[in-house]
């Protein structure tokens, strides 16, 4: 029969779990033993990890109230069971469930702690994908009745906002009418919002798509940036294919950019993605040096439409996340579901959304087919 060490060895050698001894210093905490399984998981290699602290596995999405939850419970000799967000060595990262417990010697003094761990990123993409289904389920349920309350209410906000207007028009107050004028400014932002939201309702319900032919996309491009014409002049510049898109220009080169395509439904993605490029381009309120460019190519078979803004660019971790439904990056404003609707869009149109960032630039990516 093997000793004791030795067949404790060979078990966590041979376990399907992650395994991970430490040394028993919380404030100096460093690998002492992993197991294959480990190595496998992490991708790291055994020199790379012995030795180390477990914070090499750590990133900006680690839970830090969880870390310190288990710091706790290890001060205090006990076992801990928690879930977390680690990196692998490639960046990639990945949902482990721990069960630390303390190991002691026969004078009940800690020596080591013992981690056992498991990958549960299947199942914690799973339960994100039921909470999400659920919530699209909630909102397909209440949305016909919604955005028919919305648009009544936003009629008489528009007609009151107006006549405010107006009244405003009429002040010879010059400091009184500049604060009034900024008031008007955020009721119409917040009408604004609003509208996109009951599109995005109207959208993200509606499964029937009628394909138009032989749509302008230049003229649909223009006809979107109009909407914030005053927005876009005040806080940037933007262009289409290197010339400012508010200028008359007649080029037979912009007459040539036509897609089969439903004409309402790209023209909603359009709005998307301008109004959240603005928003990211008014927080740096620096219009000398805020761009905003769309640049438009296409092949035999399909064109493409490169919205770039230079508004600072979407962390790595959001890049692959901004097209989940509730997902939000704006403090205030929206449900978090104006980019998943504008992928449902181009899925029915037959083509594709896609986001690229290299900070200070984020450039969404739409493809058309022709």
């Amino acid at each position: 029969m093997l000793p004791d060490h030795q067949l404790l060895e060979n078990l966590y050698d041979q376990a399907i779990s992650s395994i991970a001894i430490t040394n028993s210093d919380i404030h100096d905490i460093r690998f002492e033993y992993v197991n294959p399984a480990f190595l496998k998981l992490t991708g790291y290699k055994e020199e790379e990890i012995i030795g180390k602290s477990p914070k090499m596995l750590q990133g900006e999405l680690t839970k830090r109230d969880e870390i310190d939850r288990l710091k706790e419970a290890c001060l205090k000799g006990e076992n801990f069971k928690g879930e977390n967000i680690n990196y692998k060595k490639d960046g990639s990262t990945y949902w482990v469930e721990w069960v630390v417990s303390p190991i002691k010697d026969k004078n009940e003094k800690i020596v080591n702690f013992l981690s056992i761990q498991k990958d549960i990123t299947k199942e914690k993409k799973l339960e994100e994908k039921l909470i999400q289904n659920t919530k699209l389920n909630t909102l397909y349920s209440i949305s016909a009745g919604l955005t028919h309350e919305l648009n009544t209410a936003l009629t008489k906000l528009k007609g009151s906002s107006e006549l405010l207007q107006l009244d405003i028009d009429t002040i010879d107050d010059e400091q009184k009418v500049k604060k009034l004028n900024k008031e008007i400014a955020r009721l119409n932002k917040s009408m604004e919002d609003i509208v996109n939201i009951t599109n995005s309702l109207h959208y993200l319900t509606n499964t029937s798509v009628k394909l138009e032919h032989q749509i302008n996309i230049f003229d649909l491009l223009v006809e979107s940036l109009n909407i914030y014409k005053e927005k876009i002049q005040r806080y940037t510049t933007c262009t289409i294919n290197g010339h400012n898109a508010f200028d008359q220009i007649n080029d037979v080169h912009f007459t040539e950019y036509y897609a089969n395509i439903q004409k309402e439904s790209i023209r909603h993605v359009f709005i998307i993605i301008i109004d959240n490029a603005l928003d990211e381009l008014m927080k740096t309120n620096d219009k000398n040096n805020n761009l905003f460019n769309i640049e438009i190519t296409q092949n035999s078979y399909s064109m493409t439409i490169d919205f770039i803004d230079n508004a600072g660019g979407i962390i790595h971790s959001n890049i692959t996340k901004i097209f989940d439904p509730f997902f939000k990056q704006k403090e205030l404003g929206g449900l978090g579901i104006g980019l998943h609707v504008a992928k449902n869009i181009m899925k029915d149109n037959k083509g594709n959304i896609e986001a690229f960032s290299k900070p200070p630039y984020t450039t969404m990516r739409v493809t058309l087919p022709l």
